[in-house]
């Protein structure tokens, strides 16, 4: 009887890093999520590219509020809109990111809300997000998801179609508690204007 050897020879002791000084048989994980995100032969990349609104900070690595927000309530407001956080009652900045969206299911409980929610709403859908390790992300920004042409560029003029606010940002750590990738656990937040409105949406 023949034993299927998966080395291709007599031990398991494989150099995947090309090194002569390395002997280890374990994938490095860092590489293989870039390798799935961004591809690599004969992988196809998997990554859409979407935006990451980053929440600006001030030197005490505070939030800093847009100057519509109220004193007190630390609200933006309501009635009239902001052009310049379109609601989100902060400073941001929009940079774009690679990532791979799964559909993780509904939350009956809506145990990673941080907020109570309008009544009437039973499920959220918790989405994740996948992306690499070297992105400077945490659960107070918010992944804005653009509209996308057939063959997965980004349609011009840009338009954004959903939000997504950030309720974990799990960082994946392997060897020796290298970061490897980053997992976004998000809730869909709707927001009345995601794209700067125009002098008609204004009147």
């Amino acid at each position: 009887m023949t034993i299927f050897n998966p080395y291709g020879n007599n031990s398991s002791d494989v150099n995947y890093y090309n090194s002569p000084t390395n002997t280890r048989t374990e994938p490095d994980m860092r590489n293989e999520i870039i390798y799935t995100l961004e591809g690599y032969f004969p992988e196809i990349p998997k990554a859409n590219n979407h935006i990451l609104r980053k929440l600006r900070r001030d030197s005490n690595n505070n939030l800093i509020l847009c100057p519509c927000t109220n004193n007190i309530t630390k609200e933006p407001d309501k009635d009239v809109l902001c052009t310049v956080c379109l609601g989100v009652g902060y400073l941001w900045d929009e940079v774009y990111i690679g990532v791979y969206k799964v559909l993780e299911g509904m939350a009956r409980q809506n145990a990673i809300i941080d907020s109570l929610l309008p009544a009437g709403i039973l499920d959220v859908p918790i989405v994740s997000f996948y992306t690499k390790y070297n992105t400077n992300i945490d659960k107070y920004d918010i992944i804005i998801q653009v509209e996308l042409n057939i063959d997965g560029s980004i349609k011009q003029p840009l338009n954004r179609i959903d939000a997504f606010e950030i309720a974990i940002a799990w960082e994946y750590r392997c060897d020796n508690g290298k970061l490897e990738y980053f997992k976004l656990l998000t809730h869909r937040k709707v927001y009345k204007y995601l794209n700067p409105p125009t002098y008609n949406q204004l009147k």
